[in-house]
């Protein structure tokens, strides 16, 4: 449990561990006092990523929230107030083995910056996933943006979303470009290309306005 004190222009670490890689934090938002949660973990493949709750919950500066990061297999959830608030996939699972056995809180693994100014009245760390917990996890793998993560990632890419998604339906074609999908609720920037992309041609009914471009 946390409470976050304003004015928030940097990273501060709520969590982060050298035996388990995963970092739990807070981020600049789009006002001081509007902080954005973090959750990522070290990911073999994809690095360090996980979910956010940008574009998803407005949280605030003096007020208490509880929060829990679950990664199960592929997919990396974050809860807030024993709601969840997103997921992130992972085409390959594996993580980062661990290059200590230390638990940091409220700041980052050297002690010295990412200080949390704030609060901290709980932690919690399990071994296992709770029953109910898993269930809700597992219900957010047929939703939009849990497919969205894992073919990006697949492709080696990352879905960088600049206003709240609308929920997309479509099919992924192949390409040797580089492609930009916009909208009017919703622009999408594909980063980091390689040599053999894939491309996502969505259904246009889904959402008003998107139209796949080809970059050069």
């Amino acid at each position: 449990m946390f409470q976050a004190k304003r004015p928030i222009q940097s990273r501060q670490n709520l969590a982060e561990s050298t035996a388990l890689p995963f970092a739990i934090f807070l981020d600049k938002g789009t006002r001081s006092d509007r902080p954005v949660l973090v959750a990522t973990v070290g990911n073999k493949a994809a690095g360090w990523a996980g979910p956010t709750s940008q574009f998803r919950l407005a949280l605030k500066t003096g007020q208490w929230y509880s929060t829990t990061l679950v990664y199960d297999m592929d997919t990396a959830a974050l809860f807030v107030d024993d709601a969840i608030v997103t997921v992130h996939a992972f085409p390959d699972g594996r993580l980062n083995a661990g290059r200590g056995q230390d638990l940091f809180l409220g700041t980052w693994v050297d002690g010295r910056r990412h200080h949390f100014n704030g609060k901290l009245a709980l932690f919690q760390w399990y071994s296992g996933i709770p029953e109910d917990v898993e269930s809700r996890l597992d219900e957010r793998r047929s939703h939009p943006e849990w497919f969205i993560y894992m073919r990006t990632s697949s492709a080696g890419l990352r879905w960088e979303g600049r206003r709240r998604p609308c929920h997309l339906t479509g099919t992924w074609v192949h390409t040797s470009k580089p492609i930009n999908v916009a909208a009017s609720c919703i622009t999408t920037a594909w980063t980091r290309p390689l040599k053999y992309t894939e491309r996502f041609m969505p259904n246009i009914s889904a959402c008003a306005g998107v139209h796949p471009s080809a970059t050069s």
